[in-house]
């Protein structure tokens, strides 16, 4: 398979921004980099990818100890929450 772009993270003192670059020379729809699609989050950190699904960690605007994992499509803007374990 080729690589047709990648995902990255900036931090700053207070903010972390997002953002994808894509490398193929085709032409794709943007990817919405924001992950603004996904459930609303306090926090939300990339953890690992892979096939262009990312997997993420989601704390609640609700409740700061609570987390989901999330996996999702950006190109799609699908995802869905892990089943927690017990």
């Amino acid at each position: 398979s080729t690589l047709a772009g990648f995902f990255f993270e900036t931090w700053d003192t207070k903010k972390v921004s997002r953002r994808y670059q894509s490398v193929s020379g085709n032409w794709r729809p943007p990817i919405n980099s924001s992950l603004s699609f996904l459930p609303r989050c306090e926090k939300l950190h990339i953890l690992d990818c892979c096939n262009g699904l990312l997997l993420c960690k989601c704390w609640q605007d609700t409740d700061r100890k609570i987390l989901d994992y999330v996996v999702c499509n950006p190109a799609t803007e699908k995802w869905v929450v892990v089943p927690a374990t017990n």
